[in-house]
């Protein structure tokens, strides 16, 4: 579960090997269930918001070794925090490398790979560098984030989606509501 509803009250279903999690209606985290009573699943993308201020952290965090298991924190994502640490020391190099991770939650998967390496070998290591290569080599379909939405509901349904969509484009959170219709708000529409 992200770290930002730490201590906050969400909803979760159960099903035979899926996990949701939900806040406000929204989507959250889904995660595959747990096979072994006492396991745990990490993600590092739960994790990202506390590492921005333990940076030092991250190094010997468990979640970095899940990632890098399931190929979640890849080749690309290792060669730019090496570079970042020699270009700027632990702490802050980790903090970009941070930032780049951040970018999944907004931009498609394989473009982020691509703007790694652009900004890596223009010999720089700045995550809006990264985000700004990695927008250019999404595809087109992807780089519009403007979602149509019509409502005959009420007022706090609206303010619901406009939330979610200035959530996403200024404070780069994606909370999964402009995904797709949600069946918490029915009377919601997407149209094309």
């Amino acid at each position: 579960m992200p770290a930002l509803l730490a201590g906050r009250r969400v909803q979760v279903a159960l099903g035979a090997d899926w996990l949701d999690v939900r806040h406000d209606g929204v989507l959250v985290a889904r995660h595959t269930r747990s096979l072994h009573k006492g396991s745990e699943d990490l993600v590092l993308d739960h994790y990202l918001e506390v590492l921005t201020h333990r940076p030092g952290a991250l190094a010997g965090a468990t979640a970095l070794v899940s990632a890098r298991a399931t190929g979640v924190f890849t080749d690309e994502h290792q060669r730019f925090w090496d570079t970042a640490r020699r270009k700027a020391g632990d702490r802050d190099g980790t903090k970009a490398l941070i930032g780049v991770l951040l970018l999944h939650r907004t931009l498609p998967a394989e473009a982020v790979p691509a703007g790694i390496d652009a900004a890596v070998a223009a010999g720089r290591c700045d995550p809006d560098l990264v985000a700004v290569e990695a927008r250019r080599h999404a595809p087109a379909a992807r780089r519009i984030g403007v979602v149509w939405a019509t409502c005959r509901g009420r007022r706090g349904r609206t303010a619901a989606y406009v939330t979610a969509l200035f959530d996403l484009h200024l404070r780069h959170h994606h909370g999964r509501l402009l995904d797709h219709p949600s069946p918490c708000y029915p009377e919601m529409q997407f149209l094309p």
